[in-house]
């Protein structure tokens, strides 16, 4: 008959083994509860707790109550700076039209010029002058040299009639 070995292994053999399976899964779970509980602390700094976010919900509600009780107070300025504004504009444009009536009623030729010398204004008069010397009426910001330029075919206009 054949002689046949078997080698089993003894049961040692196989807890020793056993251990080994055990001790590698309890070095994995380690590093799995290391990694959570870095997480899990990393985590809790940035997450308010519920004081916490209550503390910070009432000071962004002040500072909203803040920044509208200013928002209304410059609103409030605002109309009134309008309101101002308004006033000027019809101050200076009554001021305007007395001050065209004022030169329209002087009986002779008159004009306006700003501190450049710059034609401003002129009455009807003045630009019935150079109408009836068929000439163009100087627009305003015409210079006084340009006027008098224009000025010479006035007078030979006028010799000439």
């Amino acid at each position: 008959m054949p002689v046949t070995v078997t080698t089993e292994a003894g049961p040692e053999d196989h807890r020793d083994q056993r251990i080994a399976e055990l001790e590698a899964e309890n070095e994995r779970l380690r590093k799995i509860r290391d990694a959570l509980i870095v997480r899990v602390e990393s985590g809790s700094a940035h997450k308010p707790e519920p004081y916490a976010a209550f503390e910070h919900s009432v000071v962004l509600a002040e500072q909203v109550r803040e920044r509208t009780e200013a928002l209304n107070q410059t609103m409030d300025e605002l109309k009134h700076s309008n309101k101002a504004l308004n006033r000027a504009r019809e101050e200076a444009e009554t001021t305007r039209q007395r001050l065209a009536d004022a030169i329209e009623s002087i009986a002779d030729g008159f004009v306006l010029f700003d501190h450049q010398h710059r034609l401003i204004q002129c009455n009807s008069r003045f630009r019935s002058y150079w109408a009836d010397a068929r000439l163009d009426v100087p627009p305003p910001g015409t210079s006084i040299a340009d006027l008098k330029g224009h000025g010479d075919q006035f007078r030979w206009w006028s010799k000439s009639m």
